[in-house]
């Protein structure tokens, strides 16, 4: 496996595994946010949420998580008896007692509760919408893009709570009653197989949140199919201009070489014709 072959590829898996799965759900966050701000404060969110403000948020975001989690790379190793990839000694009380409850929080319990809090403020409000829609019928247009994209957004916000917060509750209790069986001295193997079972396979069904989160966009977001057809439509025709260029490019190298060597075929030629006429001139004289 890939994170048994060095202390360097055990400390790149832990910190994908950790940074990627919290960065995916505080993308979600932030998209949240700007629905929220867009939905209440339309104006200003005009204002607040262009191309380069939201470049700067994502980096930030980046940032942040990636010191959060700098972390792994000074206490994580392959130990040496069970060529393992775990926390070394002197960082174990951290990684067995403290991280797995930070990294829970981080990655689903304070994102749902953010996210919960935000899409219910937005259904709120569009609600209230809907009703004032009946007497404006100018708004539809506007309307109906607004909610194609918040319910594309609350499909993908409840897909994430589903998937992700069994595993931080999960996650949760595998600890404290790991430090309970720790207090008193009390272990079973089969309950703690029956734990880890359980904590595996809600591992699996969060990683699946993530593969599930293209097919959720695509399906429940007109706005994002159709950028995303520009986008691969765009794609397609870079790639075809790019094939153009070279093959008129390998073309133009061709006409080059055949004429560099027809060039010195006709100069072969030319010498061969030149050494005859002088052999000529010498037979007669």
């Amino acid at each position: 496996r890939f994170h048994r072959i060095s202390d360097t590829t055990c400390r790149l898996h832990r910190f994908g595994v950790y940074f990627f799965g919290q960065y995916s759900a505080w993308i979600l966050v932030a998209v949240t946010v700007e629905r929220f701000v867009s939905v209440y404060f339309p104006f200003r969110a005009k204002i607040i949420f262009n191309r380069k403000n939201g470049i700067i948020i994502l980096v930030i975001i980046a940032v942040v998580l990636m010191m959060v989690n700098l972390h792994i790379f000074f206490s994580f190793h392959i130990s040496h008896d069970i060529k393992l990839c775990q926390a070394k000694p002197e960082f174990a009380k951290f990684a067995d007692h403290y991280w797995h409850y930070i990294d829970a929080f981080i990655y689903s319990i304070i994102p749902f509760l953010i996210l919960f809090t935000l899409n219910l403020s937005i259904i709120i409000k569009i609600s209230k919408k809907a009703k004032q829609r009946q007497a404006n019928l100018n708004a539809g247009t506007k309307y109906n893009e607004l909610r194609s994209i918040t319910v594309m957004l609350m499909v993908v916000s409840v897909a994430f709570v589903i998937f992700t917060l069994p595993l931080a509750i999960q996650t949760i209790i595998m600890h404290i009653n790991s430090n309970i069986r720790t207090t008193y001295q009390k272990t079973c193997k089969l309950d703690e197989a029956k734990s880890k079972f359980k904590f595996n396979l809600l591992n699996i069904l969060a990683f699946c949140n993530h593969a599930l989160n293209f097919i959720l966009y695509s399906v429940s977001g007109r706005k994002f199919r159709e950028e995303f057809t520009t986008c691969l439509q765009d794609f397609l025709k870079y790639v075809r201009n790019y094939c153009k260029d070279k093959n008129k490019t390998i073309g133009s190298m061709m006409d080059l070489h055949s004429l560099s060597a027809s060039t010195s075929y006709n100069k072969v030629i030319r010498g061969i014709n030149q050494i005859s006429v002088k052999e000529k001139c010498s037979i007669q004289v």
